[in-house]
């Protein structure tokens, strides 16, 4: 995944207890995020897999961390160009976003010290395309999440992670809202795909305070 030693300057965060779909309206990957953002004093990029969960967990994030003076960014309300530049000039801002944000986007250095997946970057069953891709792949007697959805997601979640270290001196930490990542058998591919990275989960309560921790002490070796 990365040229960089990653097991020592990357951590992965898993918070235990979240449903997958953020609950209603989205309000639990809203709560749990404007904690995350701030735990990391900001410097974050958060990556959604739907256009519906960002422009729900945007706002609320920006309502709840408007206090501690941290700016909350959201794709499409500004040019790509001018979000990246006042991402990159802001170290405790925090961009919100979808699609192309998941790979092609570079913010070396401190402006992006943590990186929030809320889902597990599985394309949306219900939509029609996936619908029709899906039968396809079952017609030929392939298995369709197996065979396409699974390897397609691992794939977007390493490009996602890999947003975190762009040069040697960067450091952070990864954190999904998704604990399919280790409750399911499959959840060891996306794992896998990062290399050899420590591990924390636990509850939101627990990830923010270790997070804390972590982002005070820096990219030194720390237990696991």
């Amino acid at each position: 995944l990365s040229p960089f030693d990653i097991e020592q300057r990357m951590r992965v965060a898993v918070v235990r207890g979240l449903p997958t779909d953020g609950g209603p309206r989205f309000c639990d990957w809203i709560e749990a995020t404007a904690a995350l953002v701030q735990a990391s004093d900001g410097g974050a990029l958060v990556l959604c897999t739907s256009i519906a969960a960002m422009r729900a967990i945007a706002p609320g994030v920006r309502e709840r961390v408007a206090a501690s003076g941290i700016r909350v960014l959201m794709q499409g309300e500004r040019p790509r160009g001018e979000l990246a530049r006042m991402f990159r000039e802001d170290e405790r801002s925090v961009l919100v976003a979808v699609a192309s944000f998941w790979e092609g986007f570079d913010a070396a250095g401190s402006t992006l010290r943590h990186v929030i997946m809320p889902r597990l970057p599985f394309a949306v069953p219900v939509h029609p395309l996936e619908v029709a891709r899906q039968e396809w792949w079952k017609d030929r007697g392939l298995d369709g999440f197996r065979d396409l959805s699974l390897p397609e997601a691992t794939m977007r979640f390493r490009q996602g992670v890999g947003r975190l270290l762009r040069t040697a001196d960067d450091w952070g930490a990864i954190t999904v809202l998704d604990e399919r990542i280790q409750t399911k058998g499959y959840g060891k591919r996306f794992l896998r795909a990062i290399g050899p990275v420590p591990v924390w989960s636990g509850s939101l309560a627990e990830i923010e305070a270790r997070l804390r921790r972590y982002f005070v002490q820096g990219p030194e070796p720390v237990s696991t």
